[in-house]
């Protein structure tokens, strides 16, 4: 499972280095990665240069999942993405080249994802099994889900799943927990029935 957060933050997000212990708990490998190196993070609080760019996010992706399927102990390892913020987008805009260079993924998981960052042919062409979790009280970034769940036209599985009574960090009482139940049912199910292509 590599987990890809979004520009601003990384990988000593509270909220990712939970759910990376969650995950680890139950048997998963997790990789937490920097977006930026220390030069294009101080470039991007001067400029804010990096900050939306779904592009430079999908780059560091692809590079992330080529080293996974690099090393012959993990190859065959099932690839999860798990994604928050614009960290989602470029997941989704990495799926298909990620597809071309013949590396599969099993399912992505988009948290608070700001999923009106994607291509809409991304969002188009996107067939592998997604789970989007969106705050209940996050209304901006439910309704923008939703549209992209709407223009997922060959995805075969996909879900938009509403934490109630939770904002876009998650940060309320017992949020989190919920996130992480409810992700590894949908990554569970999805490890044990894979989609073919």
């Amino acid at each position: 499972m590599i987990f890809v957060h979004g520009v601003g933050s990384s990988r000593f997000s509270p909220r990712n280095l939970y759910l990376s212990k969650f995950f680890q708990s139950l048997g998963f490998s997790t990789l937490l990665f920097d977006i930026m190196t220390p030069q294009e993070e101080r470039l991007n609080n001067i400029t804010g240069e990096y900050k939306y760019n779904v592009n430079f996010i999908s780059k560091r992706i692809i590079s992330a999942t080529q080293f996974i399927n690099s090393n012959q102990k993990l190859k065959k390892l099932p690839i999860i993405l798990y994604g928050s913020s614009t960290g989602s987008a470029g997941i989704i805009e990495s799926e298909g080249k990620l597809k071309s260079l013949g590396i599969n993924i099993n399912s992505i998981v988009s948290r608070s994802g700001r999923l009106s960052l994607c291509n809409r042919n991304s969002l188009g062409l996107l067939n592998t099994p997604i789970l989007l979790l969106c705050g209940g009280d996050d209304k901006e970034t439910i309704d923008i889900n939703r549209q992209s769940l709407d223009s997922m036209h060959y995805c075969q599985s996909k879900k938009l799943e509403i934490i109630a009574n939770s904002s876009h960090l998650f940060p309320e009482n017992g949020a989190l927990e919920k996130v992480a139940k409810i992700s590894f049912n949908f990554l569970n199910y999805h490890l044990n029935n894979p989609i073919k292509y």
